[in-house]
């Protein structure tokens, strides 16, 4: 008998390991910078740049399994942060939120922190005058610790390390050895997946990137640094991956829907800049021609979301909202119709969301709630009548559903320069003095030592023919004119589901900030919709406006 009682016993602590792991629940893993407190446990860390350059900073703001502050100081620490350094300089704000498999001690802190040393290296940010700060948005995306790779001369560990001249992750909070724990880690993908999907993504995630977001705006207004012209003011950029792009996905949809409505010309609209003229006596009310728009309503600049996990069908929800906005826009003749709002970019190497979602979605088509079948989906040409099932949005992610994907990234010839470095590049796909933001370049994963040159197109390339198959899997499809873009790459650009900090991947996500911004300069203006209306020309022509209209 007492035999039996081991076995039940064991079995059952088995069982509670599996599943409920063995990090942290409900205690911070970052607390409160101070005398004796090592950056690997402080919830700020800077670097200590030499030479004279700014240095690169970044807050730690940790939710807890249902979404909340796992300690709200965390969050007051970071705007006060946002408001001393903003106060100082201008900023560049880049939120971050983390995929499966991770949390505010995995390797993807000491990537994140590189890759905003690297940004502030560029000609066009640290020396342009920005100052780099980084908010790390954690939640308990791995039930067990991490493995990190501490020895790797390579490694961001060591690089880390050195630019802030100690260790920014605590070894505490990692397993020894990759493969220990492997098996339970798999098996979380449906309890992380439905904590990201309907848990985490909740009012303080939102709250933390809105409050941030919107004091270095406000800032920027009080020293008037938003009527120096674009380049002199703040930018705010918002980044997710995997299950952390999801996670983005559902906190931050519905939070666009009222700043970016308010642009629609329901009723004559007017910017604040216009306003501040009229009551000056500088404008008169009815002089239409003379109205501006506002580049951006929103707090945040750029919204980029990397190999998402998000099921299709919150993407496509925003797509079709996006697209009304547009089409607002366009009708209301604002020189900002065409610029993308959100960016969503999918590898298609990235076997994880293109493979192993839809077997671990495989019962989708059996829920009642995904029964319904669309008959006017945007892509889908008005003289066809074709009925697709709601599921097939839900057992794919954006960037593996063909009717969402609008843009593909194609090679464009080799550039022959051997003297180039991965930050001449990243310098090189940021400078805004382009005639084309829809061209940059990039070293192929697979050759660093090359240099090619990439372009957008609204095709897959012309010699990938299982590409080009895989985009008819729905019949012939067109373009949709929408400010939510999905593009896809392949393996020579982002190799896998996990690269998503690699040399090349940071100089595409730099060619992607620069594709927004550039469109958003005043001295711009005149190029920006000659410039679009000839990477559009390219697709067959738009079908009479059915849902495009605003609302």
């Amino acid at each position: 008998m007492s035999t039996s009682y081991w076995i039940f016993g064991a079995a059952a602590l088995a069982v509670v390991f599996v599943f409920t792991g063995c990090t942290t629940v409900g205690k911070p893993m970052r607390i409160k910078p101070g005398p004796g407190v090592p950056a690997a446990v402080s919830w700020y860390i800077e670097s200590k740049p030499t030479n004279g350059a700014s240095p690169v900073s970044c807050s730690f703001v940790e939710f807890d399994g249902r979404g909340d502050y796992i300690d709200f100081e965390q969050h007051t620490d970071a705007w006060v942060k946002v408001k001393e350094l903003a106060d100082k300089q201008k900023l560049l704000l880049v939120f971050y939120c983390h995929g499966w498999k991770n949390n505010s001690q995995s390797g993807d802190v000491a990537e994140f922190n590189e890759f905003l040393s690297r940004l502030s290296a560029s000609p066009a940010v640290g020396p342009f005058g920005y100052r780099v700060h980084g908010i790390f948005l954690s939640w308990r995306g791995n039930l067990y610790h991490p493995y990190v790779d501490k020895k790797a001369e390579d490694g961001a560990y060591l690089r880390t390390a050195k630019q802030f001249g100690e260790p920014i992750l605590n070894p505490d909070h990692h397993r020894a050895f990759y493969w220990t724990s492997w098996l339970q880690e798999q098996l979380s993908y449906w309890s992380r997946r439905n904590a990201a999907e309907h848990k985490v993504s909740s009012v303080p995630i939102a709250r933390t990137i809105y409050t941030c977001a919107s004091l270095t705006k406000s800032i920027d207004k009080l020293k008037g640094r938003d009527k120096e012209g674009l380049t002199e003011a703040s930018r705010v950029m918002v980044m997710g991956h995997s299950f952390g792009a999801l996670l983005l996905e559902r906190a931050l949809n519905a939070t666009c829907l009222d700043p970016l409505t308010d642009q629609w010309t329901w009723f004559e609209r007017h910017s604040d800049r216009d306003k501040e003229r009229i009551q000056m006596g500088e404008m008169a009310l009815e002089d239409k021609a003379e109205l501006k728009f506002d580049a951006n309503p929103l707090p945040m600049d750029f919204v980029l979301l990397v190999n998402s996990a998000a099921p299709a069908i919150y993407s496509k929800a925003m797509r079709d909202f996006l697209t009304a906005h547009r089409s607002a826009l366009r009708r209301a003749k604002s020189p900002y119709a065409d610029t993308p709002v959100f960016i969503s970019v999918t590898s298609s190497a990235d076997s994880a969301t293109g493979r192993l979602h839809p077997i671990a979605n495989i019962f989708a088509p059996l829920y009642p709630s995904l029964r319904h079948s669309y008959t006017n989906l945007l892509k889908v040409p008005v003289v066809e009548e074709r009925r697709i099932r709601q599921s097939v949005f839900y057992n794919r992610t954006a960037g593996h559903q063909p009717l969402l994907v609008d843009h593909w990234i194609v090679e464009d010839g080799k550039v022959e320069d051997g003297t180039a470095t991965r930050q001449d590049i990243i310098n090189h796909n940021l400078n805004y003095r382009t005639a084309n933001p829809l061209e940059f370049l990039a070293t192929p994963a697979n050759r660093p030592k090359e240099i090619k040159r990439w372009k957008f197109s609204l095709q897959p390339a012309d010699d990938d023919k299982a590409e080009r198959k895989w985009a008819k899997q729905f019949g012939p499809l067109e373009p949709n004119r929408s400010s939510y873009w999905f593009v896809r790459c392949n393996k020579r650009l982002i190799r896998n589901h996990n690269d998503v900090w690699s040399d090349t991947a940071m100089q595409l996500y730099a060619a992607l900030y620069r594709l927004v911004e550039w469109t958003r300069i005043p001295d711009n203006r005149d190029q920006v919709k000659p410039l679009f209306d000839k990477y559009w020309s390219n697709s067959p022509p738009s079908p009479p406006i059915r849902d495009r209209r605003p609302g």
